[in-house]
């Protein structure tokens, strides 16, 4: 619970940081009324968002202590709503920011952790190419391979710090990894886990950086039969079938 208060306060922090940012805006006499209505527009959103949030702490309670929230989304309009919701925070300002669609996958999963997950990856992505020359370009992507859907984020900015790098590389305990790599990148980890999948910082060089998160095919439920979340099993039992 302790560790669930901390991923939410944090993601709080940065809806409200763009409430803030956009009522700020809206409080500018030089708006005009169009401005002024989608700002407010982007200040509902963000606050459903953190509503959502704030719903997510009911979820422990009501299922015994395991968050059995699975259901069947579409992948895309997941993405394409965090897509939207990224936009709105003051640090995705003078950001190319593009979503290259997929054929619809329709599949089982978690739609406000993933969408979290997503969002923080892109957030993150924003921050690193603020520091960067521009034109600032970040490319989200949709994709399939044999085992596993990937959800692919791709940024021109400087790479990330050897230190990130060096943990991705090695493997770390659970509670290791959440201290070194930060609240952001640790919250996308344990979103991938949930879906059987995995985060993989793919590449890191100065003008691209690539975070991929990997979520098996396997744990996904197919279309037409009921979904069943990833529960964490206790040593020496072994996971249904």
């Amino acid at each position: 619970m302790g560790c669930m208060a901390e991923d939410i306060s944090h993601d709080m922090r940065n809806h409200l940081c763009a409430v803030f940012a956009n009522v700020e805006l809206m409080s500018r006499s030089t708006r005009s009324q169009t401005e002024r209505e989608e700002l407010l527009e982007d200040v509902r959103l963000a606050i459903r968002s953190s509503i959502d949030i704030l719903d997510s702490l009911l979820l422990p309670s009501n299922t015994g202590g395991h968050i059995h929230n699975f259901r069947s989304h579409s992948l895309n309009e997941v993405i394409a709503h965090v897509v939207k919701m990224v936009h709105i925070h003051p640090d995705a300002r003078k950001v190319e920011l593009s979503f290259l669609d997929h054929p619809i996958l329709e599949v089982c999963i978690d739609s406000r952790e993933l969408g979290r997950a997503v969002y923080n990856l892109l957030l993150n992505a924003c921050q690193a190419v603020s520091t960067g020359s521009t034109p600032r370009r970040i490319q989200i992507e949709l994709c399939e391979e044999r085992s596993f859907i990937q959800i692919r984020v791709i940024d021109n900015g400087p790479g990330v710090p050897e230190t990130i790098r060096q943990i991705f590389s090695k493997s770390l305990s659970s509670a290791d990894k959440r201290l070194s790599i930060g609240l952001g990148l640790t919250i996308a980890q344990r979103a991938a886990q949930k879906h059987g999948g995995f985060l993989e910082l793919e590449e890191s060089t100065i003008g691209k950086t690539v975070f991929v998160l990997h979520l098996s095919k396997a744990r996904l439920s197919p279309i037409g039969r009921p979904c069943r979340p990833t529960i964490p099993h206790k040593s020496g039992e072994r996971e249904e079938s």
